[in-house]
């Protein structure tokens, strides 16, 4: 028997008394990936689609449960304790939730919720006023951010 008694199938530490309409809880899936911009590693499901194109790229970018891992590979030895340290909280999208809409998503309202560098004042900012060539395709993998933290790192501000 594997883990408190249960006979080894995952699902079934969560059959207890449950009604069929319940909600399950969540298990986290904590994925970590490069931020090479932060010199650091990022806490998040909000990774460039890129980085899941296919098996030899989520291998090489993607760290499930293992933050160490990703600074070491990325930042090297001497970096690990450093960047562990310095971690970047982001988004996690709970793609088992039924309140997950993956169908109709409205790219501009999402957009208006980001991090964009304001250059001439030298900080970031989250005010949904940024220029729109900046959500147009090719910018917004450059410019807009989830966090102030990735968008401070990459361009050097605040």
């Amino acid at each position: 028997e594997s883990e408190a008694g249960y006979g080894g199938y995952y699902w079934e530490r969560y059959q207890e008394n449950l009604p069929n309409g319940e909600a399950y809880p969540t298990i986290y899936n904590h994925t970590f990936y490069p931020d090479l911009h932060a010199g650091t590693c990022v806490n998040g499901t909000d990774y460039p689609s890129y980085m899941a194109k296919d098996k030899d790229f989520i291998r090489l970018y993607l760290y499930k449960n293992n933050p160490e891992g990703c600074c070491k590979y990325w930042f090297g030895d001497a970096a690990v304790e450093g960047c562990v340290n310095s971690i970047i909280q982001s988004t996690y999208i709970d793609w088992n939730s039924p309140n997950t809409n993956v169908t109709a998503v409205n790219k501009t309202a999402e957009y208006l919720t980001m991090w964009y560098p304001v250059i001439e004042e030298s900080k970031c900012r989250k005010d949904g006023s940024m220029p729109s060539w900046m959500m147009a395709e090719g910018y917004v993998e450059w410019y807009l951010f989830n966090t102030r933290q990735q968008c401070c790192a990459a361009f050097g501000l605040c």
